[in-house]
Parts: structure tokens; sequence; C-alpha cells
């Protein structure tokens, strides 16, 4: 009947409901694994990093350091630029270009030494031979639009280096997008802001591994959830629960008078009685 729930009846409720918690903890786990498993699309995250650093000359070392924190204050213009239009288009026209790929690979010149200890050349080297292949993105319809919701661009606390991240659902179109991007940014920075800072520190490769969904966490998030759940539901049960569980209640807060106590009766032998001096049967009697 008391609907304030104090540390001692909390533990009271946990240890009623711990067999809830526990499958309900279990089963919500289990689902959360499932989505993640088989419900949820993997995504797959490249990342390149750029550097910023103006190059400088031996007779400006002593400015070096100014130039350094206006490069680390660029970052965070740099970082709105790369998620424009202006950036995001052209880089969607690079991934559409022609690649040059390699058809015969370079043979090299074979040598052997004759019989007076000269080099002679048998077979001359051969350049390697390279064709054109189309682009396995002109006809994929990106726009700039679907680019933004897939690139995420990050740096560090003076830091001059700033990476993109590019997350999609094949490992291979996130590697060539980021380099795509990266590619475009460093190309058309110096003609929008007239200066040549930037540089690839660091190249995107083709990941492995997918960035999301995490599972373990997803697991562990399900199994807290179930187990919250139990909880509420037991919390709400005693609160809920309107039976006199002491007599301490009925004197103190009824105000009743009481008259006895009845202790519990369990259930008693069948017993066999005669019933009468003829002993015509017997019967059963339940007390």
């Amino acid at each position: 009947m008391d609907n304030i729930i104090d540390v001692g009846r909390l533990g009271q409720i946990i240890k009623r409901n711990v067999l809830l918690m526990t499958l309900l903890g279990i089963a919500a786990g289990g689902i959360a694994y499932g989505i993640a498993t088989h419900v949820m699309q993997p995504q797959y995250r490249a990342t390149v990093a750029l550097l910023v650093n103006r190059k400088t000359t031996s007779g400006q070392q002593g400015v070096q350091l100014g130039d350094q924190q206006a490069d680390v204050q660029l970052i965070q213009t740099y970082k709105d630029i790369l998620t424009r239009p202006i950036i995001l288009n052209d880089a969607i026209k690079r991934l559409e270009l022609p690649t040059k790929v390699e058809k015969v690979p370079r043979l090299p010149a074979k040598h052997m030494t004759d019989a007076f200890g000269q080099t002679v050349e048998i077979t001359a080297a051969q350049p390697a031979q390279y064709k054109w292949r189309a682009s396995k993105y002109v006809d994929s319809h990106l726009t700039s639009k679907q680019l933004v919701r897939m690139v995420n661009v990050s740096s560090l606390t003076n830091s001059q280096v700033f990476s993109i991240n590019v997350d999609a659902s094949n490992p291979t179109a996130a590697r060539d997008i980021a380099n795509a991007i990266a590619d475009t940014f460093q190309a058309k920075i110096l003609d929008i802001m007239a200066v040549s800072n930037v540089s690839i520190f660091s190249r995107a490769t083709r990941p492995t591994e997918p960035a999301a969904p995490n599972k373990q966490l997803m697991v562990l998030v399900g199994l807290v959830a179930g187990v919250g759940l139990g909880l509420v539901i037991g919390v709400i049960r005693e609160l809920t629960d309107r039976t006199i569980k002491t007599e301490t209640f009925m004197t103190d807060e009824l105000g009743l008078t009481n008259l006895g106590t009845i202790t519990g009766i369990g259930r008693l032998k069948e017993r066999r009685v005669m019933l009468n001096e003829q002993g015509v049967s017997r019967i059963k009697q339940r007390i």
C-alpha cells in the first residue's frame, strides 16, 4: 500500500523479479544482435588525411610559427568548404572519368655475358601497355546531397591534419569517393582561397571491416534495456499491489483492532471414517 520505494524495498523488488529481468535482458540482447546482423546494412568507412602547411623559405623561419597557427584556424573554413556542392559536384565528375589501367605489364630488358666478359642485351625492354576503362560510377547517379550524408570531416585540436571520412555500403566506393573529394579539394582550394597549403598526407585505402553497426554496443544496449524493462515491470507491480502485507498497517493506518492471528493451515490428509455400525461403505472426508 505504501508507494514510497526505498533502497531496501528496491532490493526486494530486484530479488523477486531477477528471473524476469534476466529473461528480458537475454531476449532484448538477442533481438539487438539479430537486427545488427540481418536487418541493418553494414557501413564501411574510408579515411583520407590532408595536411595544412604552407611552404616557407629559409628567410621566413621567423614567421613559421605564426603561419602554423593561421593554418590551424583555416581548417574550420576548409571543413565547411569540403561539404559544399562546389567541391562535391566536381568530385562526382572526377569519379565518372574513365580510368587508365595497365593492360600488359612492363617487361625489363634481358642481358647476358659473352665469352669476353661483356654484357650483351638479348631482348630489349618493352614498355607497359595501358587501356582506358569506363568508370563504374557513370550510371551511379550520385548527387551532392547524397555525398553530404556520406561525408564527415574531423580534426584534432591544434593539429594541422584533418581527415575526410566517407561511409558507404560498398568498401570500394567509400575509398574512391574519399580520394576523389581529397583530390578535388586540393586542386580547387587554390582558386577558391588563393592558397596552396593543402597536401594529401595519407590516401584512403579499401576498408576490410565494417565500421557500423557496432554489434557489441547494440547487444549491450539491448541487454541493459531488457533488464531495465524487467525492473520497471517489477516496480509497477509493486506500486499497484493493493494487498495487505503487515498487520501494523491495519492497526496503525486503518485504526482497526487486532483480534488475533490465524496461522497458515496446510492441506490435511484424507481420512477414512466408518459411517455406521452396519459398515455399509466408506467415504473420504476433507477438513
